[in-house]
């Protein structure tokens, strides 16, 4: 088939089996190509799965496609050593494909970690601590090294706490609103810190120890009912985490 100028939709086709049978959930992996060309096609492939790109190399081989493969693994290293994220806003909307206008599929709450994949244009792709992955507007987002995202998840010498709906203010006022899972870091007793390093006095709503995230929500029938009753009439929202 080599030289042909169906070669390219062969290379599709190609690419279609290896995303069926490495990659059925895009939420939890990449496989993707770019094929330019006709007769002798450039193909460049980005994936999370190295094992799906030797497969796909095979398969080319095996079905006697001609092509320029490039196969990039995801993280890509060019990122480093500045490869972790922290979420900066209230909540960081997750997008199917890098545009806002893309399906939303998943949001991170402030202070939460997430690992940089790539990137294109103005936006991250990042993968959660839940294993997900999706675009992320690099403005909701701060960079740094594994070990100062790590340092804030560890919180060295601070207590971390989580918000259970929270309001913060400073001497002019209310300046933060945390959404449920919001993660800040105890400075003092009824003062907390914030990613970027803002800090402010809880004025209203709950922040609790993560320690105690357990006790306060045990994996028991009754208390997910309970729990679920407190968002009764919350609008839904495709994607959303908070409310």
């Amino acid at each position: 088939m080599a030289g042909q100028p169906d070669a390219a939709e062969a290379i599709r086709a190609a690419v279609r089996t290896i995303r069926a049978t490495f990659v059925p959930d895009p939420r939890i992996a990449v496989f993707e190509a770019r094929i330019l060309g006709d007769e002798r096609p450039d193909v460049t492939v980005e994936t999370t799965l190295p094992e799906a790109g030797l497969a796909f190399a095979r398969l080319l081989e095996d079905e006697g496609l001609d092509a320029d493969l490039h196969l990039r693994l995801l993280p890509d290293p060019l990122l480093q050593p500045r490869g972790e994220a922290l979420v900066r806003a209230a909540v960081a909307p997750v997008y199917r494909r890098p545009t806002v206008h893309s399906t939303l599929l998943s949001q991170y709450p402030l202070g939460h970690r997430l690992t940089l994949l790539g990137e294109r244009g103005r936006f991250w792709r990042v993968r959660g601590e839940d294993g997900h992955i999706g675009w992320v507007h690099f403005g909701y987002l701060l960079r740094g090294e594994l070990e100062w995202a790590l340092g804030w998840e560890r919180a060295e010498g601070r207590d971390p706490l989580v918000s259970l709906g929270a309001e913060l203010e400073d001497e002019d006022g209310v300046f933060a609103r945390l959404p449920w899972g919001a993660r800040v870091l105890q400075e003092t007793p009824g003062r907390v810190v914030l990613p970027d390093g803002r800090s402010g006095r809880v004025a209203s709503g709950e922040l609790i120890a993560a320690d105690r995230l357990r006790d306060r929500f045990p994996p028991r029938g009754e208390s997910v009912v309970r729990t679920a009753r407190r968002w009764l009439g919350v609008p839904y929202l495709w994607g959303g985490v908070t409310g």
